[in-house]
């Protein structure tokens, strides 16, 4: 169940009123909609909140007595609101449309001009002192002007999202949305102090949800033509901290593979059930000078159901509300998010990378029957952020060895800890031939590692494994492959047989885990063109230099866009994760705008390498385009002004071009 946002703001009105009196009447006509609401600046101070950290800010998720939406706000008095139309830069278009004065409590009423309905580029307005302004878009009768419509509407604008095809209800929606979160803000000194925090707090989410609603739904026999019986491995990790209360902290692995049943659920709707899980997942953590390891598995074989829409650009956003979680002496309390999935245009595949946080609590016992059932939210122990990749595939059905062959660029991913205090993570890339009669040669890899050790030093490594030749694959009807050179496996085959996905993992609690994530696609036979694409890039990355450990990923909406063969630009949002210098340190959180020269060279069996330079630095992908360049998947290496990498991971680029 979600919850209000409660916006508790220590800083100066940067919002001025202009004009005086109350409320007047719109030099509009007398016709039309009657538009009304609330003008609300920051610059008032609830006493029950405390100052945070801004890392504390994004995961304050603490419950408010009958909170307002945005608490914390003074009203806007004597101001002029003036109606106004913008363009996709955000900038008026025309004359002032009509005007009105804000009541001293900051209410205003304002009539639309004959003619003018509501829409996305409508725009009420209130400008204050250095040209400051306050913005809200006139989407419904009831319009509040405040930080969150401001930022809502500079959201839209920074996408490039046309405002005219805006459905109004979505913008409602999205607005409801950010006042089911409960923040708080720490003092700013103006109104781009308070929409910096909000982008730093809320960008992730409001970047998935744009990434969505903008689209229209798909026709509904797209849908009827994916659905059918699918299977998913995600790879999640995360930094825990204890918000320094015991000089504990914690890197944390999660592999899932997951059976999933997809329907036409009628316009462009999706009906998804979840019909079985496979989990694997693990604790590394340093508590003063030592180090401990646990390792659990679990399969869940409870059912669970729900629905996603489609959108025209091959994206489908899954919704998780507010949810609170009571396990023995802790608890967590998640914030709501949205997983967005991205389809292959010309295939039933599906691609995710998310980006989740918690807030973990002790737990106490209300009803005295020696159960603890309610968090405390006195008792903070500690924020866990999470990141994930993730790919779900529908499966064939009566496959044979035969459907399996040709040649295969594949990508993996290791992460190995052991109890002494070790921590690894390496990728790798080769070519995966197979002959059609169910046997296989793996040819000779390029891998790369990263070591972390006890006395929290890292080190880079790199190698050449040999070729492996004739290993017999055992794949069942349905594309489950089961053992590969005579030794198990967990792996699937798409319902085309050109993709193939593996999530194993073992360990022994209290001693080592490993996990491992790989991903192949069938390789073209001809020169592909990527000249003019635009590819969504979904990025998974770990690094570790010195004692410090972290995670790199992208907004759902960051892009390559290729404005030739071997020339294009990132466009990106980084969500940079740091415990710095030590395992124990704190968790930091950092949105990053990129937008680098890329340089890109595609070999004729579909191997590329992704070249982003960043100042003296660069990002280096290395991997394969599928047979139709509608996807790729990568190695990753983020090499730091030195000749190693400190850091290492997994991306894959799914074409959405229009």
């Amino acid at each position: 169940m979600y919850k209000k946002l409660a916006l508790a703001l220590t800083m100066s009105t940067a919002i001025a009123g202009c004009g005086g009196g109350s409320s007047s009447s719109s030099s509009a006509p007398a016709a039309g909609i009657e538009v009304s609401g609330t003008a609300e600046a920051p610059g008032g101070v609830i006493a029950q909140y405390k100052q945070e950290s801004p890392f504390q800010i994004a995961l304050n998720f603490v419950f408010t007595p009958a909170a307002a939406a945005l608490s914390g706000l003074q009203p806007v008095t004597g101001a002029t609101v003036e109606l106004i139309r913008v363009d996709a830069n955000g900038a008026q278009i025309g004359e002032v449309l009509a005007t009105t004065s804000t009541s001293i409590t900051g209410d205003y009423t304002l009539t639309l001009p004959t003619g003018v309905d509501l829409s996305g580029d409508l725009i009420v307005r209130i400008t204050g002192t250095n040209n400051k302004e306050l913005r809200a878009q006139v989407v419904e009768q009831d319009v509040d002007i405040n930080p969150i419509s401001e930022y809502i509407l500079r959201s839209f604008v920074e996408s490039g999202t046309d405002l005219t095809i805006i459905e109004p209800g979505e913008v409602v929606k999205l607005s409801n949305k950010l006042e089911e979160f409960d923040l708080v803000a720490s003092g700013s000194v103006d109104i781009d102090g308070i929409l910096s925090q909000l982008e730093s707090e809320l960008g992730d989410f409001v970047d998935n949800q744009i990434g969505s609603i903008t689209q229209p739904a798909v026709e509904s026999s797209v849908v009827a033509a994916l659905a059918g019986a699918y299977r998913t491995t995600g790879l999640n990790v995360g930094l825990h901290d204890d918000d320094g209360q015991y000089g504990s902290g914690t890197f944390g692995t999660d592999l899932y593979n997951t059976d999933f049943t997809f329907a036409d659920g009628g316009d462009g709707t999706i009906d998804i059930t979840i019909n079985s899980e496979e989990d694997a997942f693990s604790n590394f953590q340093k508590s003063g000078s030592g180090y401990s390891l646990y390792y659990a598995t679990d399969i869940d074989n409870e059912s669970e159901s729900f629905s996603t829409v489609l959108k025209a650009n091959g994206s489908a956003s899954i919704e998780s509300p507010f949810e609170e979680d009571i396990d023995g002496d802790f608890g967590w309390r998640r914030p709501p998010t949205t997983y967005n999935l991205q389809k292959v245009s010309d295939k039933n595949i599906f691609t995710i990378a998310s980006n989740e946080a918690s807030v973990r609590y002790r737990t106490i016992d209300t009803n005295e029957d020696n159960v603890k059932d309610a968090i405390d939210p006195d008792q903070r122990e500690g924020d866990e952020i999470m990141r994930s990749l993730e790919v779900f595939a529908k499966k064939p059905s009566g496959m044979t060895a035969s459907d399996l062959d040709g040649d295969f660029g594949r990508v993996y991913m290791g992460i190995m800890a052991d109890s002494a205090g070790n921590l690894a993570i390496e990728n790798e890339y080769n070519i995966l031939s197979f002959d059609g009669a169910g046997n296989l040669d793996s040819g000779a890899a390029n891998l790369q590692s990263l070591e972390r050790i006890a006395n929290e030093t890292s080190s880079y490594a790199s190698s050449a494994p040999a070729e492996e030749l004739d290993l017999a694959v055992v794949v069942t009807a349905d594309g489950d492959i089961t053992s590969i050179g005579g030794e198990a496996n967990d792996g699937f085959v798409n319902d085309t047989f050109d993709l193939l996905v593996f999530g194993e993992s073992d360990g022994t609690n209290t001693a080592n885990a490993e996990y491992s994530k790989t991903i192949a696609v069938k390789l073209p036979t001809t020169q592909l063109n990527v000249s003019g694409k635009t590819y969504r890039v979904q990025l998974l990355d770990i690094g570790m230099y010195g004692g410090s450990v972290s995670l790199a990923s992208f907004g759902f909406n960051s892009v390559i866009e290729m404005a030739s063969a071997t020339t294009g630009t990132l466009k990106a949002t980084e969500s940079y994760v740091e415990k710095d210098g030590t395992l124990t340190a704190e968790v930091t959180v950092e949105r990053n705008d990129l937008e680098r020269a890329v340089t890109v060279a595609v070999g004729s069996n579909g191997f590329t390498t992704v070249t982003v330079p960043d100042n003296d630095s660069s990002w280096v992908l290395k991997g394969w385009m599928n047979a139709t360049g509608s996807m790729g998947v990568f190695t990753t290496s983020y090499q730091d002004a030195q000749v190693d990498p400190d850091s290492l991971g997994l991306a894959i680029l799914v074409d959405i071009t229009e």
